[in-house]
Parts: C-alpha cells; sequence; structure tokens
C-alpha cells in the first residue's frame, strides 16, 4: 500500500535508514509505528515521508537483516559451509529477537532471504553436493534453525508457572 500524492511540508530529519534502525531496535516482531515515532522523537505521520506502511517497514527490516547473512567462503567443503550457514542464521536470529516468529508467520518474509540462500546453495553445489540435494539440506537446516530458535525464545520468555491442578477429592 502506497500513500498517494506527494508529501508535504519540510524535509523530514531523519532517512528511511534511521526509522529502519529505529524498528530492529524495538524488535522486529514488536515495533509499532507509534513506537518508531516516539523513538525518533516525531509525529507517526511523519514517518509516512520515508515510508509507506508497517508493512513497507517491515520489508525494509527484513532486508537488512537479510544483508547481513554472512556467507561460507568459497572453497569450503558442503559441511563446511552448511554449518557456516546454519551458525549465521542462528546469529541473527539471537540478534534481532522474535524474528524466527516472523519468519515462520509472515507468508511472504521467507521471499527476502532468497538472494542470501541462493548464495548459500551455490557454495554448497560448489562444495561437492547437487542442485537438488543442497536445495533439499538448505530447506530442512533452515527449517530446524528457524523453528529451534522459536522453540527457544518461548522457553527464555518470562513466562508466569501455571499453578498445579488441585487435589482430587
Amino acid at each position: 500500500m502506497t500513500r498517494l500524492g506527494k508529501p508535504t511540508g519540510p524535509k523530514p530529519g531523519f532517512s528511511r535508514a534511521d526509522v529502519v534502525e529505529a524498528a530492529l531496535t524495538l524488535g522486529v516482531a514488536d515495533f509499532t509505528l507509534t513506537a518508531v515515532a516516539g523513538r525518533l522523537g516525531v509525529a507517526v505521520s511523519g514517518l509516512y515521508r520515508t515510508i509507506a506502511s508497517r508493512e513497507d517497514l517491515l520489508v525494509a527490516c527484513l532486508e537488512q537483516v537479510a544483508a547481513e547473512m554472512e556467507l561460507s567462503r568459497p572453497g569450503a567443503t558442503w559441511q563446511e559451509a552448511l554449518r557456516a550457514h546454519a551458525e549465521s542464521m542462528w546469529a541473527l536470529l539471537e540478534r534481532y529477537p522474535g524474528l524466527a516468529g516472523v519468519i515462520m508467520s509472515v507468508p511472504w518474509a521467507h521471499q527476502l532471504f532468497a538472494a542470501p540462500v541462493a548464495q548459500a546453495c551455490q557454495v554448497l553445489v560448489d562444495g561437492g553436493l547437487g542442485v537438488e540435494e543442497a536445495g533439499v539440506v538448505l530447506d530442512f537446516v533452515g527449517d530446524t534453525v528457524i523453528s529451534t530458535h522459536a522453540q527457544i525464545e518461548v522457553m527464555r520468555s518470562p513466562a508466569g508457572r501455571p499453578e498445579p491442578p488441585a487435589p482430587f477429592l
């Protein structure tokens, strides 16, 4: 969804990158436009000078996160490359709490990671796997890392312990 018309008023004192940074600082899964605006010290309406919507901001956040993925070094065996890919994914999930949940719950989110995954796939192929095997292995390992991290985030969350059931008399 994009806004119609040209922005009016003075040019904002912040950039799209500033808005993305504020959203990521607040949490990729939890940011609100109100909280982002508050962090930047502007009105929510001011954000629309650099973003079109919350979804647009989420896309920008995920694009930045995907760009931060560290790729395996060329010449690695496929096993080394796969381990490096899994460790890089885990590091991103640690750096951005809630990211696993966003990837699992936002239908299009995984598409923003297509370029680094394609590069990782090529490294696996260069390391000796066939194209189909590399795709299957990356999908399996990626899904495992993401779902495992999501489960660990739940275990880490400060949830109250439920009261044990009353004894049956």
